[in-house]
């Protein structure tokens, strides 16, 4: 499965794609908001295994985009969508991509898409994303995209040493119909 956007092919995540994005990973600017240690190679390696894996379960609940520029070619990042509670029709999204590639508009893009999908061709009620507050450019994509705030875990998650709050956002299809 392949969706496109103006800038970026969005093709299903595959094997040779390991290297790369384990590499952007490991990048100290994007570890600032991931909990726990970094995986090892082998262990990311396993992760996309499964995910890859997933694209040919029935009925479907996950799928996992390499974000790749048209102009060039290059894979610069990973988004998802996945059913989470499929007789509720709801989703979360989520995505990463490199720190070279960040304030250049990608994420929202795919993220947009992602969205469209969501609504479009799987038929969602709601659309949500986790996010940890601090992580202000995160937040600001969401904002984009018309999601609203409509939680806050307050100090749920343990990692680096302290506490963190969850912002959960969503976004209704009868929301997302009416600003697109």
């Amino acid at each position: 499965m392949m969706l496109n956007t103006e800038r970026l092919l969005l093709r299903e995540l595959e094997q040779s794609d390991v290297p790369v994005l384990y590499r952007y990973n490991l990048h100290p600017d994007f570890r600032r908001y991931e909990d726990g240690p970094p995986v090892t190679e082998y262990q990311f390696y396993q992760i996309i295994q499964d995910v890859i894996a997933e694209q040919h379960e029935h009925p479907r609940r996950s799928y996992y985009f390499a974000l790749v520029r048209h102009s060039d070619a290059q894979l610069i990042g990973s988004c998802y969508i996945a059913i989470r509670q499929p007789e509720a029709r709801q989703a979360e999204i989520g995505y990463m991509l490199g720190v070279d590639f960040w304030n250049q508009g990608y994420t929202t893009e795919a993220a947009r898409r992602m969205v469209t999908f969501g609504f479009d061709t799987l038929a969602m009620h709601r659309i949500y994303a986790e996010v940890i507050s601090e992580n202000l450019a995160s937040v600001h994509v969401l904002h984009k995209l018309n999601m609203r705030q409509e939680g806050l875990l307050r100090e749920s998650r343990w990692f680096q040493n302290r506490w963190w709050d969850i912002c959960i956002y969503s976004i209704l299809q009868s929301e997302w119909s009416q600003n697109e």
